[in-house]
């Protein structure tokens, strides 16, 4: 893994509980890369987030593609946010349901009914 430059800073962002908003990665990432409207503005910093997004409710694809495009956005000013899976993100693979939410459930629901069955 590359190492952050001098110019650069690495920030760990632990979402223990996925409450992924704006407000909340404000809150947990203490140098504040992103703006009120959730768009990336920590130029080059690397910023890693260490999984659990899976359940936690349903707000979870939303999360997953908030991550998704804070990705795009820090590549494009030479930063870097990585996400890694955690537990719960290995035992969703693993078929290991015994966490989700109903709420999580449904949420998936609706998305794969809305993107996959076309």
């Amino acid at each position: 893994m590359e190492k952050p430059t001098t110019s650069s800073t690495c920030q760990r962002v632990d979402s223990s509980q996925s409450e992924i908003s704006t407000a909340i990665w404000r809150s947990r990432s203490k140098s504040y890369d992103i703006n009120d409207s959730g768009d990336w503005t920590g130029g080059s910093m690397t910023v890693v987030q260490v999984g659990d997004v899976l359940d936690r409710g349903g707000d979870e694809i939303k999360i997953l593609y908030f991550l998704e495009r804070l990705q795009w956005q820090a590549v494009k000013a030479s930063g870097k946010v990585i996400t890694m899976n955690g537990n719960h993100e290995t035992l969703n693979v693993e078929r290991d349901f015994l966490y989700m939410s109903e709420s999580g459930c449904e949420e998936f629901r609706v998305w794969a009914h809305n993107n996959m069955m076309r």
